[in-house]
């Protein structure tokens, strides 16, 4: 068969260099087509920009108007809507508060407010059902937040009908203002069958496409001509089947409409003993494109082992040059990361660009409080961290308001400017044995959310005695990190892509992930395959609701 109107399925195990394998195609098909004529999409902008910086390495700078793109960055520009269209954070939280309803998390709290709980589901409603959500009949929604959120305990009654109240209100303000969510962008691309003018189509990391995205995707390749087609992927490593991915079009693909399979079975990045018990989980997985993983890399170590806390876990990691941790939920990994920070004096995640709950607000503050106490100047961010923390009756009048509109402020402050204009001290730093780094920390709060006022002020004085505890300032620039240590954080989700020496995989689920079914075993595939010579994998039986069915699935396999 020649290469017009070809359709290639490609299908990669976990460290297999699929990806490479599309940078390869890339390549060879810049002899024969404009950049402008080539499009590959991803899941994720990391994802996109990983693959531009590997054509630059190679002197291939892609033009301005290059579709190397998200699939909604790509719908966004199809669809010629404009940055100024585009609903920011600011816009979400002027309209929450118009309708007093919460919106902006604060950085101590784990719990969505009821304005982030609408915007996710604006966009599940859409992605999901492949329509606008403006059609859909108060039925519809009614039906929709209960399927979504019927197992949320942070979701009752009250807040669905909240929430079916507040999606009256935001689609007659977003109609009014002209202004769109980005699943707009793919429900307007669909409906008004917008094509995506290129003649060679790579779709990269295919098993994480939701409906909404794949019917765009089918109707690029079905209604409009072009002369090749590649959808790959791998779905044994489908891990978002909860937003609505869906490992059937990728395997259906490759089964009716494909011209050819590529299978790239040979991993690159795990040791035999590791690639033997990703094998195992595997074939437990009902649904699945038949492959088996393979390795020329020997070795390999897999420990089970049953720990007794947290604490146990972190003394293991000491033991271990560089260890990624992985947690089957959120939670669980933000329970690790308060025990590094009380326990280590780590203040963050270190994976991707996550961070803990306390990062890079408490570093800001650190740093700023051990700048003053050694006569440096502070930055306008740490200032600021500084300033909102800090009571009002400290403060100058009116300099809190100030900090907070963000108007009029200098880029840097002087201990004198600030210690004078800002925080007086008074008559505090004449007084016998004043320390002014202690004064500056145990004269802060740091607004924890609780409603009991002794957990609080626990809470309070927690972080207040970690301020105490550092000595030195902690570099970082915004997200990107410069403090070191020899661990990093994920959830099987989130590791994907992700590699380490050692990993250990952390099973412990709550009850309603109890169930070990094909989507559970896929994100497990995905969080074993990380390691590349060293497995560990271990439970905990500290609390009622961490079951251990996915922990004795494991020690039986």
């Amino acid at each position: 068969m020649n290469n017009m109107n070809k359709k290639i399925a490609l299908f990669g195990v976990a460290g297999s260099g699929k990806t490479t394998k599309a940078l390869e195609i890339i390549k060879q098909k810049i002899n024969e087509y404009n950049l402008e004529e080539i499009a590959f999409t991803t899941y994720t902008r990391a994802g996109v920009e990983s693959i531009k910086e590997k054509l630059e390495k190679e002197g291939i700078i892609l033009p301005k108007t290059n579709y190397f793109r998200t699939i909604h960055s790509i719908c966004w520009r199809l669809c010629e809507y404009d940055s100024k269209q585009k609903i920011g954070n600011k816009e979400q939280e002027e309209f929450f508060n118009k309708l007093k309803v919460p919106y902006k998390k604060r950085e101590e709290e784990d719990v969505k407010t009821v304005g982030e709980y609408y915007l996710e589901f604006y966009e599940k409603f859409q992605n999901r059902y492949c329509k606008k959500i403006d059609s859909a009949s108060e039925v519809e929604i009614l039906d929709a937040l209960k399927g979504f959120y019927e197992t949320d305990e942070n979701i009752g009654g009250s807040e669905i009908i909240q929430l079916t109240e507040i999606n009256k209100f935001f689609i007659e303000w977003k109609n009014e203002k002209d202004k769109k969510m980005y699943s707009d962008a793919l429900i307007e691309t669909l409906e008004q069958k917008i094509n995506l003018p290129v003649k060679i189509m790579i779709i990269d990391e295919a098993q994480d496409l939701y409906a909404l995205q794949q019917k765009i995707v089918e109707m690029w390749f079905e209604e409009f001509e072009k002369e090749l087609v590649v959808i790959a992927g791998d779905d044994d490593q489908c891990v978002h089947e909860w937003a609505g991915a869906n490992p059937k079009f990728l395997i259906k693909f490759s089964e009716e409409k494909a011209d050819e399979t590529i299978l790239l079975d040979k991993t690159y990045r795990c040791s035999q003993k590791i690639v033997e018990l990703c094998n195992k989980i595997l074939l437990k997985i009902n649904y699945r494109k038949e492959k088996t993983m393979k390795t020329n890399l020997v070795g390999g170590k897999i420990e089970f082992e049953l720990s007794q806390d947290y604490k146990d876990i972190l003394e293991r990691t000491k033991r271990e040059e560089k260890t990624f941790l992985l947690f089957r939920t959120n939670r669980f990994k933000k329970e690790f990361a308060d025990i590094l920070f009380e326990f280590e004096n780590i203040p963050f995640s270190f994976i991707d660009k996550n961070q803990s709950k306390y990062s890079k607000k408490f570093c800001s503050i650190n740093n700023a409080i051990q700048k003053l106490s050694k006569g440096k100047n502070i930055s306008l961010e740490e200032a600021k961290y500084l300033v909102l923390v800090t009571p009002a009756t400290k403060l100058i009048r009116g300099v809190k308001s100030k900090f907070k509109k963000g108007k009029d402020l200098m880029v840097t402050y002087t201990p004198n400017y600030f210690f004078n204009k800002i925080m007086p001290l008074n008559l505090h730093k004449y007084s016998e044995g004043f320390e002014l780094k202690q004064y500056l920390a145990e004269n802060i709060s740091f607004g924890i959310n609780a409603t009991d006022q002794v957990v609080k002020e626990r809470k309070n004085d927690k972080i207040k005695n970690k301020l105490l505890c550092f000595d030195e300032i902690i570099e970082f620039n915004n997200e990107k990190k410069k403090f070191e240590h020899n661990l990093q954080l994920g959830t099987f989700h989130s590791s994907k892509g992700l590699e380490a020496e050692t990993v250990i995989v952390i099973t412990n689920t709550i009850s309603y992930w109890a169930k070990i079914d094909d989507s559970e075993l896929r994100n497990l595939y995905v969080a074993c395959s990380r390691a590349k010579k060293h497995l560990f994998v271990t439970f905990f039986p500290f609390k009622a609701n961490s079951t251990p069915e996915l922990w004795e699935f494991c020690k039986n396999l």
